[in-house]
């Protein structure tokens, strides 16, 4: 098993974009709260002015305008706009380690432009985590964004696709007012600790963007865990981890390699983290992929954490025995967070 605990400092500065892509995707970013970090560009690229609007990205790209409507919900139109200004958009989207884009499928812009940037990151040597907010079923939308969502998923088996549908299944009579208000937290979440893992130093150690990209070629499912606590409970700490993403299968054992931050006060004793660390290793790693995996935890020191602990990462491998030896018959993972399949 390839098990690394990095309690050192490494100096390192990631890039990260995190691009709205359509209205609906360019509203969402406009919206989240990572003003304080460095190295962190909000962009929000359209085909409408209403982006103009928006002040809190830090670049906005108009492309091939057509007013107020933008592609008026023309999937095709998009994602020929897309190619034919791959250039701009290529502009914009290099120069980033992590680019994370986000768009609500169903609209023209949004959902025509994903492909294309996904490309584009990738020609640039970047590593995109797609983010897809899927509709309510029933509708002429979710037909195109399902349509849409498994082409994503044919060039991009990782991309996250927050479903609404999954959600209200899950809470029952939640009000669609309410799940759109946690469907936002968890996307705000998500994107606050994927950044804030990469670009704040640690005390003890770093996790990479490398390391993330070797996380995500491991064929099989993957899923995001989070949780937070007093030290002394490890055992609900990592079950309220394991307990996180929104999906009713139990992820514990099923994954494997993993890409973990643990975040504690100054006031926590190494052999606490120690018991935390193995503890994460004991219900992540499939007993029978041992040897098999790769596996990073950094630990990070943050003061507004005494005595307590903070657990964040990704799954990877879920639904293989273990990573095959031979990395070029290796697949991508699909993200089980909130998604539809």
């Amino acid at each position: 098993m390839n098990e690394t605990f990095d309690y050192t400092v490494d100096e390192f500065s990631p890039r990260v974009k995190i691009v709205g892509l359509g209205g609906g995707g360019c509203r969402l970013v406009n919206g989240l709260c990572l003003d304080d970090l460095q190295n962190v560009e909000k962009i929000g690229i359209n085909t409408d002015t209403r982006i103009n609007e928006l002040g809190n990205l830090k670049i906005k790209l108009v492309i091939d305008t057509y007013g107020d409507n933008g592609c008026g919900g023309n999937v095709d139109l998009a994602k020929s706009i897309a190619k034919s200004n791959a250039d701009k958009i290529g502009g914009i989207l290099k120069n980033s380690d992590l680019t994370i884009l986000v768009s609500y499928f169903g609209e023209g812009t949004g959902t025509g432009f994903m492909e294309e940037a996904i490309k584009i990151v990738r020609e640039n040597n970047g590593l995109p985590l797609p983010l897809i907010l899927l509709p309510l079923a029933g509708t002429g939308d979710r037909r195109v964004a399902e349509k849409e969502f498994k082409n994503i998923k044919n060039i991009c088996n990782y991309a996250i696709g927050i479903d609404y549908e999954v959600i209200l299944k899950k809470y029952g009579s939640i009000r669609m007012k309410d799940a759109q208000f946690l469907v936002f937290n968890r996307l705000n979440e998500i994107i606050s600790e994927y950044t804030t893992t990469l670009l704040k130093h640690t005390q003890f150690g770093n996790l990479t963007v490398n390391d993330l990209s070797t996380i995500v070629t491991h064929s099989g499912d993957s899923a995001v865990i989070r949780s937070e606590g007093p030290i002394e409970d490890t055992d609900k700490l990592v079950k309220f981890a394991m307990e996180y993403s929104m999906v009713e299968e139990d992820i514990r054992e099923k994954a494997s390699g993993a890409w973990v931050l643990i975040t504690v006060g100054d006031d926590v004793s190494q052999s606490n983290v120690d018991i935390l660390r193995r503890a994460i290793v004991e219900n992540v790693l499939k007993p029978e992929a041992y040897g098999l995996t790769d596996m990073f935890i950094g630990v990070r020191i943050d003061n507004k954490y005494k005595g307590s602990a903070k657990i964040f990462g990704m799954l990877t491998g879920l639904d293989s025995i273990y990573r095959p030896p031979d990395r070029s018959i290796m697949g991508y993972p699909g993200m089980i967070d909130f998604v539809s399949r």
